[in-house]
């Protein structure tokens, strides 16, 4: 079941506490390659990574469909102690973050699996809700 676009993910999923955050709009033909672009954005930014304490967790999304990302972000580089389908995470990931996380994240190697921690996650929401961040 090939995707084509590991992007998807930030789009299509489960609107549990773990997924990404929903899209409030439809999807539409000649806008969705921005609109994949702003809900991958949103993703990173709320939880496809978390980095604390010199450790990088990943979303469980990663290691479910890691193979979808694959195709396009990688694996680039052989990062010691990293598998193919943790690579391509990082790489998706920086490749929508901010400049600090991508920063961040381009000078850490260690990565483990995020689990869907739902205790964990709504934590980082209320953050989020509490600064005034909203979903796209």
């Amino acid at each position: 079941r090939p995707l084509g676009d590991a992007r998807i993910h930030a789009a299509v999923n489960c609107a549990s506490v773990g997924c990404p955050p929903l899209w409030r709009s439809a999807f539409t033909a000649e806008g969705l390659n921005s609109q994949l672009d702003r809900v991958s954005r949103a993703w990173v930014a709320s939880n496809a990574v978390v980095v604390k304490d010199g450790e990088v967790k990943l979303n469980q999304i990663f290691d479910w469909y890691g193979d979808d990302f694959i195709a396009k972000y990688g694996p680039k580089a052989d990062l010691p102690g990293v598998d193919g389908k943790q690579e391509a995470a990082l790489n998706f990931i920086i490749a929508y973050a901010n400049d600090e996380l991508a920063a961040t994240l381009a000078e850490d190697v260690g990565l483990d699996q995020l689990t869907n921690d739902a205790e964990v996650l709504e934590a980082r929401h209320r953050e989020q809700r509490a600064l005034g961040e909203r979903w796209p």
